[in-house]
Order: C-alpha cells, then structure tokens, then sequence
C-alpha cells in the first residue's frame, strides 16, 4: 500500500476536526510511486456470437445480451445521462423489464439491465476534474470551500 493515488471520502454529519485525527495513520504510508497500467479499449465484435452453458440440473438459468459501446465512466456526461435512463427500463427491482417479465407475465425471478463504463482509465488519466484537497459541503447553509495545498 502507498500514499500515491488514495483519494478519502468521509461523509456524514462529523467535523473535520473530529474525522483528521482519526485519519493520522495514513500519513505513515509509504510514498512510493505507482503506475496505473493502461486499460484498451475492447476492439468492436466483428460478428455476433452465442455462448450457451448447459448445466444439467440446474434449479435456474442466466441469460445475457451485452453490447459494446464506446461509453466511458464519467459523473455529469453521456455515460451518467444512459444510467439515468436505464434506471427505470431495468437498472432497478421495480422497472419496467422486471414488472412486465416477474409481476405481469410470471416468466422470472427477476430481470434487469445495466452497463458499466471504464472508470480505472478515465481516472488515470486525469484527477476528478483537478480537485484535490480537503473539501466541505453544508446542505443546510448551501456552502462550498475548498482548503487546498
């Protein structure tokens, strides 16, 4: 373990003077330096393809349609509006593919939908938006400050 790259969330309703102590012992890390390995970008499938497992007895089945896309993780972008608009299709228990597929029509256990981006590159290849340093919020007072280096 190593003092490079670590980002600390603390969230709750605590005051930094209360939460820093408490964090002393990370400043007894090692300062070594780290290199994130570049992550590629999967090559598009040339034509579709099918994988079935047979597993005699099973007591349930999974199935699974995937599609690549070039979507890469961010907070506030194209990826962050996608999973907003699968979170009602099936990125949740009360969607619309589990209500019609479990409720209505009684053909599963469930049925969902998601997508995941590729966070680790995004990260490595630039800090959350140049922001770092010791932050507090206030959603009581609306107030923002930044106590950086």
């Amino acid at each position: 373990m190593t003092s490079q790259g670590v980002d600390v969330v603390v969230v709750g309703d605590v005051k930094e003077s209360e939460v820093l102590p408490k964090l002393g012992f990370l400043s007894k890390l090692p300062n070594k330096k780290i290199t994130i390995p570049e992550i590629k970008t999967a090559p598009a499938a040339e034509k579709t393809k099918v994988y079935f497992v047979d597993v005699k007895n099973a007591a349930q089945s999974e199935f699974r349609v995937g599609y690549l896309t070039n979507l890469k993780y961010d907070a506030t972008g194209d990826y962050y509006r996608s999973f907003l608009m699968n979170y009602p299709l099936g990125g949740a228990f009360n969607s619309r593919l589990n209500l019609n597929l479990r409720e209505d029509k009684g053909w599963t256990y469930g049925a969902r939908s998601g997508f995941s981006g590729d966070d680790q590159r995004q990260r490595s290849q630039q800090p959350v938006n140049g922001l770092h340093g010791r932050y507090s919020a206030s959603a009581s007072r609306q107030r923002w400050q930044c106590a950086c280096p």
